[in-house]
């Protein structure tokens, strides 16, 4: 707290101390380097503020200016503003049209952007020339504006896909551990439902990947083992219950399928969301191998730690049907339900 207090007043003295118009070079260079450490502590909204007030300095060398457009453009990545970042890479490319970027350290929504708007500048540059000829055809005017189209389409992202993945790849990977319950014909008896799903509890273990379709929504994948200890209890031995062979009989029941989530892909760092989706369950039961299928909903907060690391809680339930499927009883075509409760660990892509 304190390093970081007297950071921000030795950046406040010194931009008070020099008026913007009066930076030299050397003043401009290290405000660059304070707005990397801000863009580093996620300060973004000062990181810019910083960029801006050095990069309206007159007389910036071209190096240092190209480096502030990069850094102010991935700071306005990070706040998902795509206007503002393809405002910051037009003047970069005006300082150096030759420019690329890094291949390994740049994100690669910045790499497709700089790349889209050097083509855009290109054709706007084409077609301002071709305006500017009076003896050009008018056909070649409409073929110029119909290749445009074509990049457009066929290469140039446009607003909205980039801010789908601003802060990287799309995809994300998931870990989760805990405990799930089981709701059936079998089990041990509780005084309550809520009792019964916790005295048939065991522990659960999920993973999967997600891919952001668009900023609120993802889809994924899952699969995850958990285990009852007393799936296979009779509670209380009703004669027309088929015998269940515990020799030849797993208490491990086997999830997957796919679901899609609500507000777990954004930037806030404590976010909730909400999950619904579709699943199997896989059982062996008698040497004999049994799937159930039904749909899994639920909800939970996500805390982003990092940009690229989140800590989640999860609660969630699926239905499986038919009602025997895991556990040979199917009493007036019930369906079974099986509760989760997890702590998992969130990895998004760079």
């Amino acid at each position: 707290m304190i390093k970081t207090y007297f950071l921000f007043l030795s950046v406040l003295a010194f931009v008070l101390a020099t008026p913007a118009q009066a930076q030299d070079a050397r003043q401009c260079e290290e405000i660059l380097s304070y707005a990397e450490t801000y863009y580093q502590q996620n300060r973004i909204d000062e990181a810019i503020s910083l960029l801006a007030d050095c990069l309206r300095a007159p007389d910036v060398p071209s190096d240092i200016a190209v480096s502030g457009n990069r850094l102010l453009a991935l700071a306005f990545l990070r706040n998902d503003d795509v206007a503002q970042a393809r405002l910051a890479i037009v003047e970069l490319l005006g300082l150096d049209p030759a420019y690329t970027p890094d291949p390994v350290n740049d994100i690669p929504v910045y790499k497709s952007l700089v790349e889209s708007t050097r083509r855009q500048m290109a054709i706007e540059q084409t077609l301002t020339t071709t305006v500017a000829q009076p003896e050009a055809p008018a056909e070649g005017v409409a073929q110029q504006d119909s290749s445009a189209q074509v990049s457009d389409a066929d290469g140039m992202p446009t607003e909205s896909n980039v801010v789908l993945s601003a802060n990287g790849m799309p995809v994300s990977f998931k870990v989760r551990i805990g405990l799930s319950g089981y709701g059936g014909e079998r089990g041990l008896t509780a005084e309550s439902s809520i009792g019964e799903f916790g005295d048939n509890a065991g522990p659960a273990f999920e993973i999967g990947a997600d891919y952001q379709i668009a900023t609120p929504l993802s889809m994924g994948i899952f699969y995850g083992p958990a285990r009852y200890d007393h799936l296979h209890d009779a509670k209380g031995s009703p004669p027309d219950y088929p015998i269940i062979d515990s020799s030849v009989s797993s208490n491990w029941v086997h999830y997957f399928g796919l679901v899609m989530r609500l507000g777990y892909v954004s930037n806030a760092p404590i976010e909730p969301f909400a999950l619904i989706g579709a699943a199997a369950a896989l059982a062996t039961v008698n040497d004999e191998s049994r799937i159930g299928f039904g749909p899994r909903f639920g909800a939970g907060l996500n805390y982003w730690a990092t940009q690229q690391v989140g800590i989640y809680f999860e609660a969630d339930a699926m239905l499986v049907s038919p009602g025997n499927s895991v556990d040979l009883v199917d009493v007036g075509g019930s369906t079974d339900m099986f509760t989760n409760l997890g702590l998992g660990i969130r990895y998004r892509m760079q």
